[in-house]
């Protein structure tokens, strides 16, 4: 799995992220895995993992280019489910929240085995989530419920 860090080159506020499996649930059959990007989140207010939603050139399943046609929210947080999302500039840059100055972002070299995984609707919104046991098999995990629109996620 990727990780990433991302650091605050001001105030050393920093953000370790780290990519675990996640899953847009299209019908009863269908099943898509979810590309992310890096993002600055308003909602959440620290930098997230975001979907990054694919180009209908590069899809070939016809299930999944209808889920993208009909597709009606734009790129959602992976964390809280917001919309307000920026993206680093062309340096590879986002700005801190805490001070706003820039965040450097880096591909971390750690090797992350990440037992998670988290399920979406067609249009980003989380609906569940599952560790992976050797034991147990998928064991159900209660998610973050996402934010009602305009209110921010205080650190807790």
């Amino acid at each position: 799995m990727k990780t990433h860090k991302a650091r605050c080159k001001n105030c050393k506020s920093t953000v370790v992220l780290t990519e675990h499996l996640r899953s847009y649930i299209l019908s009863d059959h269908v099943r898509c895995t979810i590309q992310s990007r890096i993002a600055s989140c308003q909602t959440c207010t620290t930098v997230v993992y975001a979907e990054r939603l694919p180009k209908e050139s590069s899809i070939k399943d016809r299930d999944i280019l209808a889920w993208l046609r009909n597709r009606k929210s734009p790129p959602r947080c992976l964390e809280c489910g917001g919309t307000d999302l920026q993206y680093p500039n062309e340096k590879g840059l986002l700005r801190c929240h805490r001070c706003g100055e820039d965040i450097q972002i880096r591909g971390d070299s750690r090797l992350v085995l990440s037992r998670r995984w988290d399920w979406y609707t067609s249009e980003g919104e989380l609906v569940g989530a599952n560790i992976m046991s050797p034991s147990r098999g998928a064991v159900p995990i209660e998610p973050k419920p996402a934010l009602p629109t305009g209110e921010k996620r205080t650190n807790e």
